[in-house]
């Protein structure tokens, strides 16, 4: 699936078709879902969103495949980009 995004953005009223490029939104996503991961490595050890990255719950897990977490998907998104 792809997306058609300004090249420059914020650009002032219409924008004209040379500026125009063409992404996958797949790369949309990785940029945004590391975009907030880096927010969130820089915010202090204390604070409760930084918290519930580094949560683990101790219970037993119901039947079938686990559901990712945030951080497998992230690092998979941080080897896709290299």
């Amino acid at each position: 699936m792809f997306l058609l995004v300004p090249a420059h953005p914020g650009f002032p009223g219409q924008i004209p078709q040379s500026r125009k490029t063409v992404v996958c939104v797949c790369v949309v996503l990785q940029q945004n879902r590391l975009r907030w991961y880096g927010h969130m490595l820089r915010k202090e050890d204390n604070d409760w969103v930084k918290k519930c990255m580094e949560y683990e719950v101790e219970s037993a897990r119901p039947r079938g495949r686990p559901k990712k977490t945030r951080r497998e998907i992230v690092e998979k998104d941080c080897q896709a980009h290299k």
